[in-house]
Protein backbone atom coordinates (compact mmCIF):
# COMPACT_ATOMS: atom_id res chain seq x y z
CA UNK A 1 0.00 0.00 0.00
CA UNK A 2 2.78 2.63 0.85
CA UNK A 3 6.02 3.80 -0.97
CA UNK A 4 8.46 4.87 1.24
CA UNK A 5 9.51 8.24 1.04
CA UNK A 6 13.11 9.13 -0.52
CA UNK A 7 14.67 11.45 1.44
CA UNK A 8 18.64 11.54 3.04
CA UNK A 9 16.86 12.62 6.13
CA UNK A 10 14.20 14.37 7.91
CA UNK A 11 13.99 17.80 8.75
CA UNK A 12 12.20 17.74 12.68
CA UNK A 13 12.63 21.41 12.90
CA UNK A 14 11.01 21.95 9.85
CA UNK A 15 7.97 19.58 11.03
CA UNK A 16 7.88 21.55 14.37
CA UNK A 17 6.89 24.36 12.22
CA UNK A 18 4.45 22.73 10.51
CA UNK A 19 2.54 21.72 13.18
CA UNK A 20 2.32 24.82 14.83
CA UNK A 21 -0.37 27.13 14.61
CA UNK A 22 -0.99 30.62 15.26
CA UNK A 23 -3.07 31.67 18.22
CA UNK A 24 -6.94 31.02 17.23
CA UNK A 25 -8.75 32.73 20.49
CA UNK A 26 -9.75 29.20 21.42
CA UNK A 27 -8.44 27.16 24.48
CA UNK A 28 -5.01 25.22 24.16
CA UNK A 29 -4.43 22.24 26.20
CA UNK A 30 -0.93 22.76 28.53
CA UNK A 31 1.21 19.92 27.78
CA UNK A 32 4.95 19.12 28.54
CA UNK A 33 7.72 18.89 26.40
CA UNK A 34 7.75 15.52 25.27
CA UNK A 35 4.35 15.82 23.25
CA UNK A 36 5.28 18.03 20.22
CA UNK A 37 7.74 14.90 19.48
CA UNK A 38 5.03 12.74 19.25
CA UNK A 39 2.92 15.06 16.98
CA UNK A 40 5.64 15.76 14.93
CA UNK A 41 5.75 11.94 14.66
CA UNK A 42 1.90 11.41 13.15
CA UNK A 43 2.88 14.47 10.90
CA UNK A 44 5.52 12.69 9.53
CA UNK A 45 3.87 9.37 8.78
CA UNK A 46 0.48 10.92 7.85
CA UNK A 47 1.93 12.82 5.09
CA UNK A 48 2.79 9.66 2.99
CA UNK A 49 0.24 7.53 4.53
CA UNK A 50 -2.26 10.25 2.61
CA UNK A 51 -0.31 10.16 -0.07
CA UNK A 52 -0.70 6.82 -0.91
CA UNK A 53 -4.15 6.32 -0.15
CA UNK A 54 -5.85 8.53 -3.30
CA UNK A 55 -8.77 6.47 -3.05
CA UNK A 56 -9.19 7.54 0.27
CA UNK A 57 -9.15 7.22 3.73
CA UNK A 58 -10.33 7.33 7.94
CA UNK A 59 -8.50 8.97 10.71
CA UNK A 60 -10.01 8.22 14.13
CA UNK A 61 -8.69 9.83 16.96
CA UNK A 62 -9.66 8.32 20.32
CA UNK A 63 -9.26 10.86 22.79
CA UNK A 64 -9.10 13.95 20.60
CA UNK A 65 -8.60 16.61 22.96
CA UNK A 66 -9.23 20.71 22.04
CA UNK A 67 -7.45 20.29 19.37
CA UNK A 68 -4.96 22.71 20.02
CA UNK A 69 -1.37 22.49 22.56
CA UNK A 70 0.12 24.80 24.47
CA UNK A 71 3.87 23.97 25.04
CA UNK A 72 5.40 27.16 26.64
CA UNK A 73 8.05 28.27 25.32
CA UNK A 74 8.07 26.28 22.49
CA UNK A 75 4.94 27.76 21.65
CA UNK A 76 1.36 26.37 20.10
CA UNK A 77 0.70 22.77 18.34
CA UNK A 78 -1.92 21.37 16.27
CA UNK A 79 -2.62 18.35 18.68
CA UNK A 80 -3.47 14.78 16.67
CA UNK A 81 -7.00 15.57 15.72
CA UNK A 82 -6.13 18.65 14.06
CA UNK A 83 -2.79 17.16 12.09
CA UNK A 84 -5.64 14.53 10.89
CA UNK A 85 -7.98 16.83 9.96
CA UNK A 86 -5.43 19.24 7.67
CA UNK A 87 -3.98 17.06 5.65
CA UNK A 88 -3.35 18.13 2.56
CA UNK A 89 -4.94 14.66 0.72
CA UNK A 90 -8.10 14.96 2.74
CA UNK A 91 -9.16 12.21 4.89
CA UNK A 92 -13.09 10.80 3.26
CA UNK A 93 -13.84 10.72 7.04
CA UNK A 94 -12.71 11.89 10.30
CA UNK A 95 -14.28 10.96 13.29
CA UNK A 96 -12.92 12.35 17.14
CA UNK A 97 -14.00 11.13 20.62
CA UNK A 98 -13.54 13.29 23.51
CA UNK A 99 -14.73 12.60 26.67
CA UNK A 100 -14.42 16.27 28.31
CA UNK A 101 -17.67 18.41 27.59
CA UNK A 102 -15.22 21.87 27.81
CA UNK A 103 -12.67 20.33 25.62
CA UNK A 104 -15.24 18.66 22.82
CA UNK A 105 -16.99 21.85 23.20
CA UNK A 106 -14.43 23.80 22.02
CA UNK A 107 -12.86 21.12 19.62
CA UNK A 108 -15.95 21.27 17.31
CA UNK A 109 -15.39 24.91 17.21
CA UNK A 110 -11.78 24.26 15.91
CA UNK A 111 -12.12 21.60 13.35
CA UNK A 112 -15.53 22.24 12.46
CA UNK A 113 -13.56 25.64 10.81
CA UNK A 114 -11.33 23.15 9.04
CA UNK A 115 -13.69 20.26 8.35
CA UNK A 116 -17.32 20.92 8.74
CA UNK A 117 -18.24 17.41 7.68
CA UNK A 118 -15.89 15.73 10.48
CA UNK A 119 -17.81 13.84 13.27
CA UNK A 120 -17.36 14.68 16.71
CA UNK A 121 -18.41 12.55 19.42
CA UNK A 122 -18.64 13.51 23.21
CA UNK A 123 -18.23 10.59 25.97
CA UNK A 124 -16.03 7.79 26.95
CA UNK A 125 -14.21 5.65 23.72
CA UNK A 126 -15.22 2.49 25.07
CA UNK A 127 -19.05 3.41 24.62
CA UNK A 128 -18.51 5.07 21.70
CA UNK A 129 -15.64 3.88 19.36
CA UNK A 130 -17.65 1.63 17.68
CA UNK A 131 -20.14 3.91 16.33
CA UNK A 132 -17.64 6.70 15.56
CA UNK A 133 -16.14 3.28 12.94
CA UNK A 134 -19.59 3.08 12.21
CA UNK A 135 -19.07 6.22 10.31
CA UNK A 136 -16.51 4.99 8.14
CA UNK A 137 -18.89 3.24 5.75
CA UNK A 138 -16.65 1.93 3.08
CA UNK A 139 -15.16 -1.01 4.90
CA UNK A 140 -12.22 -1.84 2.24
CA UNK A 141 -10.48 1.42 3.00
CA UNK A 142 -7.47 1.76 4.93
CA UNK A 143 -7.47 4.17 8.26
CA UNK A 144 -5.07 5.91 11.09
CA UNK A 145 -6.31 5.54 14.66
CA UNK A 146 -4.40 7.56 17.48
CA UNK A 147 -5.35 5.48 20.87
CA UNK A 148 -3.69 8.39 23.39
CA UNK A 149 -4.93 7.10 26.36
CA UNK A 150 -4.11 9.00 29.69
CA UNK A 151 -3.27 6.16 31.77
CA UNK A 152 -4.96 2.93 31.83
CA UNK A 153 -8.63 3.82 30.89
CA UNK A 154 -8.75 2.25 27.32
CA UNK A 155 -10.18 -1.16 26.59
CA UNK A 156 -8.89 -3.96 24.56
CA UNK A 157 -12.56 -3.58 22.97
CA UNK A 158 -11.43 -0.45 21.81
CA UNK A 159 -8.29 -2.17 19.79
CA UNK A 160 -10.27 -5.60 18.80
CA UNK A 161 -12.81 -3.01 17.21
CA UNK A 162 -10.30 -1.07 15.37
CA UNK A 163 -8.29 -3.60 14.17
CA UNK A 164 -11.26 -5.61 12.80
CA UNK A 165 -13.34 -2.77 11.16
CA UNK A 166 -11.97 -3.29 8.03
CA UNK A 167 -12.68 -6.37 5.94
CA UNK A 168 -10.79 -5.58 2.99
CA UNK A 169 -7.01 -5.48 2.99
CA UNK A 170 -4.41 -4.96 5.70
CA UNK A 171 -5.92 -3.73 8.91
CA UNK A 172 -6.42 -0.11 9.78
CA UNK A 173 -2.98 1.11 11.64
CA UNK A 174 -2.67 1.72 14.85
CA UNK A 175 -0.56 4.41 16.74
CA UNK A 176 -1.24 3.60 21.22
CA UNK A 177 0.30 5.72 23.80
CA UNK A 178 0.23 2.50 26.19
CA UNK A 179 1.12 3.64 30.23
CA UNK A 180 3.83 0.98 30.84
CA UNK A 181 4.59 3.08 34.16
CA UNK A 182 0.61 2.52 35.20
CA UNK A 183 0.28 -0.87 34.80
CA UNK A 184 3.28 -1.01 36.40
CA UNK A 185 2.49 0.76 39.37
CA UNK A 186 -0.99 -0.31 39.44
CA UNK A 187 0.03 -4.21 39.22
CA UNK A 188 2.44 -3.97 41.96
CA UNK A 189 -0.21 -2.75 44.41
CA UNK A 190 -1.14 -5.34 47.32
CA UNK A 191 -3.62 -3.31 49.90
CA UNK A 192 -6.32 -5.57 49.71
CA UNK A 193 -8.99 -2.62 49.60
CA UNK A 194 -7.30 -1.94 46.26
CA UNK A 195 -6.54 -4.99 44.44
CA UNK A 196 -9.61 -6.08 43.07
CA UNK A 197 -10.50 -2.49 41.61
CA UNK A 198 -6.72 -2.38 40.07
CA UNK A 199 -6.93 -5.81 38.61
CA UNK A 200 -10.09 -5.22 37.20
CA UNK A 201 -8.36 -1.82 35.26
CA UNK A 202 -5.60 -4.16 33.77
CA UNK A 203 -8.19 -6.80 32.81
CA UNK A 204 -10.03 -3.88 30.83
CA UNK A 205 -6.88 -2.72 29.35
CA UNK A 206 -5.56 -6.17 28.17
CA UNK A 207 -8.58 -7.85 27.33
CA UNK A 208 -8.38 -10.87 29.59
CA UNK A 209 -5.67 -12.33 32.37
CA UNK A 210 -2.35 -12.60 30.19
CA UNK A 211 -1.17 -9.89 32.47
CA UNK A 212 -1.76 -11.89 35.68
CA UNK A 213 1.24 -14.10 36.44
CA UNK A 214 3.74 -10.99 36.15
CA UNK A 215 1.83 -8.97 38.43
CA UNK A 216 1.86 -12.25 40.78
CA UNK A 217 5.60 -12.00 40.68
CA UNK A 218 6.16 -8.41 40.86
CA UNK A 219 3.59 -8.57 44.43
CA UNK A 220 6.23 -10.80 46.34
CA UNK A 221 9.36 -9.20 44.55
CA UNK A 222 9.98 -11.92 42.07
CA UNK A 223 10.30 -9.23 39.30
CA UNK A 224 11.39 -5.37 39.64
CA UNK A 225 9.03 -2.25 38.11
CA UNK A 226 11.48 -2.61 35.17
CA UNK A 227 11.27 -6.03 34.49
CA UNK A 228 7.59 -6.40 34.93
CA UNK A 229 7.09 -3.27 32.67
CA UNK A 230 8.87 -4.70 29.62
CA UNK A 231 6.67 -8.12 30.23
CA UNK A 232 3.57 -6.46 30.20
CA UNK A 233 4.61 -3.92 27.12
CA UNK A 234 5.72 -7.64 25.66
CA UNK A 235 2.29 -8.68 26.22
CA UNK A 236 0.19 -6.25 25.11
CA UNK A 237 2.41 -6.46 21.73
CA UNK A 238 2.07 -9.95 21.37
CA UNK A 239 -2.13 -9.76 21.48
CA UNK A 240 -1.65 -6.96 18.57
CA UNK A 241 -0.05 -9.44 16.49
CA UNK A 242 -2.78 -12.33 17.68
CA UNK A 243 -4.91 -9.67 15.78
CA UNK A 244 -3.28 -10.67 12.42
CA UNK A 245 -0.73 -7.49 12.84
CA UNK A 246 2.24 -8.58 10.97
CA UNK A 247 4.59 -5.64 12.37
CA UNK A 248 4.70 -4.19 15.92
CA UNK A 249 7.05 -2.06 17.34
CA UNK A 250 7.46 0.35 20.31
CA UNK A 251 9.67 2.96 21.38
CA UNK A 252 10.07 4.73 25.03
CA UNK A 253 9.48 8.48 25.53
CA UNK A 254 10.73 9.82 29.05
CA UNK A 255 10.18 12.94 30.56
CA UNK A 256 13.93 14.31 30.63
CA UNK A 257 17.07 13.10 28.87
CA UNK A 258 19.31 10.31 29.87
CA UNK A 259 16.43 7.78 29.98
CA UNK A 260 14.66 9.35 33.57
CA UNK A 261 11.00 9.43 33.91
CA UNK A 262 9.49 6.65 31.13
CA UNK A 263 6.23 8.28 30.73
CA UNK A 264 4.67 5.72 28.38
CA UNK A 265 5.86 3.55 25.24
CA UNK A 266 4.42 4.15 21.84
CA UNK A 267 2.97 1.33 20.44
CA UNK A 268 2.48 1.33 16.43
CA UNK A 269 0.99 -1.46 14.82
CA UNK A 270 0.83 -2.40 10.85
CA UNK A 271 0.70 -5.30 8.47
CA UNK A 272 2.11 -2.87 5.64
CA UNK A 273 6.12 -3.50 4.99
CA UNK A 274 6.66 -0.17 3.58
CA UNK A 275 3.83 1.20 6.49
CA UNK A 276 6.86 -0.24 9.19
CA UNK A 277 9.23 1.35 7.33
CA UNK A 278 7.95 4.63 7.10
CA UNK A 279 6.94 4.64 11.15
CA UNK A 280 10.90 2.92 11.79
CA UNK A 281 12.14 6.16 10.17
CA UNK A 282 10.08 8.33 12.57
CA UNK A 283 10.57 6.23 15.57
CA UNK A 284 14.61 5.93 15.71
CA UNK A 285 17.31 8.35 15.87
CA UNK A 286 18.23 7.56 12.47
CA UNK A 287 19.32 11.44 10.85
CA UNK A 288 22.72 12.78 12.35
CA UNK A 289 22.30 16.59 12.79
CA UNK A 290 18.43 16.84 12.99
CA UNK A 291 16.47 17.60 15.64
CA UNK A 292 15.96 13.75 17.50
CA UNK A 293 12.87 12.73 18.10
CA UNK A 294 12.06 11.83 21.89
CA UNK A 295 11.53 7.82 21.20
Amino acid sequence: MFAVPRRRGTDYQKLFDRIRMENDGLPARPVRQWTPSKLALIAYYLKPFSEICRNGWYFLDAFAGNGANDAGQLGLFKGSALIGATQQLRATRLALIEADSDNARTLRTRIHRVRPDALILEGDCNERTREALNSFDNRGLPGFCVLDPEGLEMSWDVIKACSGHRVRGTPYELLIYFSTPGAMRVASVTDERMVAANEEALRRVFGGDAWLPVAEQQRVGALDGTEAGREYLGIYEQQLRDLGYRHVMSRPAFAHAGDRGLVYHLVFASSDDNARKIMNQGLQRAFAGQLPMQF
